[in-house]
């Protein structure tokens, strides 16, 4: 069959099936078109495959940048670290070398006076006046070396003996606190007692027996003074004559310490006995002066 025969027919057709045709040419655009995406997808799939061992490579390469931003993040802190650390080592460094500086010019300034002072020292042995003696000698030097150094001994024992008073009149205070409540009990009893006779007498005996201070002596009146006989130490007061040993001292003034009495004399003789101790009193004095050691009323 000739191209002009197919052609008559195919006209020849149309008119005759003209829905079969339509269908057929439908058909086949959808056949055409079907290839073309099967071509398309063909192409798509051979290009992933082709580059798939290219993929794998980069995701290699992302995780390795990764890892090593993670390792220069890490090794950022630490030379920032090292940074600081430098910076005050270098602080540091700057502050000791000013320090050495300062010990130097001190030990320059130690050594010249070294210097002067042997060759003061030596100017003194050879019998020459150093310039800043005055015609000081090296005996005078010696004597107000040795006079300082005494005084020096002296103050330091001062000192001492100091300390030590300080210490027992603490002691002394904080044992009058813990008895001054009931010191005072007893001081009210033996005033009231007292003060039965004589009610100035009474009140200055029991203030000097229980002052709330301990070791702190009470001057009383000396025109109050207790009837001749036995009294204990604690009830005698200033203005009293008192007989011991045989002679008769006026009291000036009482101390009372840790429940024991020294009385004190007019001279500067004294007597320290317990407080219930009892001691003689008389009216009038008959001699006087002599000092009176220890505990004489135990």
């Amino acid at each position: 069959m000739n191209p002009v025969s197919c052609k008559l027919l195919n006209e020849a057709w149309k008119k005759e099936f003209p829905d079969e045709v339509a269908i057929a040419e439908r058909m086949l655009a959808l056949l055409d078109e079907l290839e073309h995406y099967k071509s398309r997808e063909e192409r798509v799939t051979k290009l992933v495959l082709d580059n798939s061992t290219s993929w794998d490579a980069l995701y290699k390469k992302l995780e390795a940048a990764e890892k090593r931003i993670a390792e220069l993040t890490d090794q950022k802190a630490t030379w920032v670290t090292w940074a600081e650390n430098a910076s005050g080592m270098v602080d540091m460094l700057r502050l000791r070398i000013a320090e050495l500086e300062r010990s130097e010019t001190q030990l320059i300034n130690e050594r010249d006076s070294a210097e002067s002072a042997l060759n003061d020292a030596y100017k003194a042995v050879m019998g020459q006046a150093p310039e800043w003696s005055n015609w000081f000698s090296f005996e005078n030097a010696i004597d107000e070396i040795e006079l300082a150094c005494e005084l020096w001994r002296n103050q330091t024992d001062d000192v001492i003996q100091f300390r030590q008073r300080i210490q027992e009149l603490e002691a002394k205070f904080e044992a009058a606190d813990k008895l001054q409540d009931s010191a005072f009990r007893d001081g009210l009893k033996a005033g009231f007692s007292y003060g039965q006779t004589d009610d100035q007498s009474g009140f200055m005996q029991c203030m000097s027996a229980y002052s709330p201070h301990d070791g702190i002596g009470v001057k009383q009146q000396q025109g109050s003074r207790n009837q001749p006989g036995m009294v204990v130490a604690v009830h005698i007061g200033a203005g009293d004559f008192v007989k011991v040993k045989g002679q008769v001292f006026e009291v000036e003034e009482t101390d009372f310490d840790d429940h024991d009495v020294t009385l004190w004399f007019v001279g500067g003789n004294a007597l320290k006995c317990s407080a219930g101790c009892p001691v003689e009193v008389v009216s009038a004095p008959v001699a006087a002066g002599i000092k009176v050691k220890g505990n004489d009323c135990e």
